[in-house]
């Protein structure tokens, strides 16, 4: 599903899309719980990369339901499912950490991580993570990372 649907979906939900800072912040429902990932995550020069999803629940208790965790797009952490069958609740205030750390099956293509969180009698929450490695950002240096393909092309040039 493209974020350009959850939006639209969302929006008629109450719920917003905003892109801050780096995060993928998607609070939905009538609870406003959130779920928070990185947009984009850049490995290490062997396709290494990690991060953390966080759910924060609030105000509001929340019903656990599932989260899924897929990594099948250029990455081989494959699919991860937890499922929590509406037992437990995750109490206002709390954050449940959802670490990723894999690898890139491709250096040379950009991998993706979306992540699915349900909560019982609300609805789902998703964030993507979109892995950019620096050959496709056209970066060697860490640093640079964020710059336009063509200016980081030139700057190369004449170092």
């Amino acid at each position: 599903m493209s974020l350009k649907r959850i939006a639209l979906r969302s929006k008629f939900r109450t719920s917003f899309l905003l892109l801050t800072g780096g995060f993928l912040v998607l609070p939905c429902g009538a609870f406003g719980h959130i779920l928070e990932a990185p947009a984009f995550v850049q490995p290490d020069n062997n396709g290494h990369f990690y991060f953390e999803a966080a759910f924060t629940a609030g105000p509001g208790d929340a019903v656990f339901g599932y989260w899924t965790i897929d990594g099948s797009d250029n990455t081989d952490f494959g699919i991860w499912h937890a499922d929590g069958f509406c037992l437990g609740t995750i109490a206002e205030g709390e954050v449940d950490i959802l670490p990723v750390e894999a690898n890139l099956v491709d250096l040379g293509q950009p991998g993706n991580v979306t992540i699915e969180y349900y909560i019982c009698y609300d609805q789902v929450y998703f964030a993507q993570t979109t892995i950019m490695p620096a050959i496709i950002a056209g970066v060697s240096d860490p640093i640079e990372v964020g710059e336009q393909t063509t200016w980081g092309a030139i700057k190369a040039t004449y170092r």
